[in-house]
């Protein structure tokens, strides 16, 4: 039950990767379960071999261990379940936004997800032309509208004397 709630997941997703990148560390947290599984066994082994030669160590070898792994794992679990890990400051983007704009400025996201801030706040973005987007949400039916292909972008903003990047990357 363990190895395949551990490899199922993330090989899927692995898979699905090579058509269209899905690939997140969030994604595959909940099968390490499946790890979990797989270690119970692992250390009742581990005690059951050190307990003829070891007797009086073998019965603080699970404790130790459980102690060492939650000692060596919790910084990346506090990281990962922090709000600071998975929040983009939308009104940060759009002061930004404000301040830089002019008439005739041109706008790009990369990725496409961070739209979210103009979907949060479209009138920060009022008079800026996203030269990525052949087709809005409205039109599209999706969340943040269709793209066109990467060289009609690369094109299009050649065309553009001021373009505006709203990304993730500092």
């Amino acid at each position: 039950m363990g190895l395949p709630l551990l490899a199922v997941p993330q090989l899927d997703l692995v898979a699905l990767s090579l058509v269209k990148p899905l690939f997140l560390d969030r994604y595959v947290l909940f099968s390490l379960l499946g790890l979990a599984l797989l270690t119970g066994p692992g250390l009742g082994a581990a005690v059951r071999a050190a307990a003829p030669r070891f007797p009086a160590a073998s019965k603080w070898l699970v404790p130790v261990l459980l102690a060492a792994a939650v000692a060596a794992l919790l910084p990346q679990s506090l990281s990962k379940r922090s709000p600071a890990s998975r929040v983009v400051d939308v009104l940060a983007t759009t002061a930004d936004i404000r301040r830089l704009k002019v008439p005739g400025t041109a706008v790009v996201f990369l990725p496409s997800a961070r739209r979210d801030a103009k979907l949060v706040t479209p009138g920060a973005f009022t008079g800026l032309r996203d030269i990525a987007l052949v087709r809005g949400p409205l039109e599209s039916g999706a969340l943040n509208g269709v793209e066109a292909e990467p060289a009609l972008i690369r094109d299009a903003m050649l065309a553009q004397p001021r373009i505006l990047l709203v990304t993730d990357t500092p």
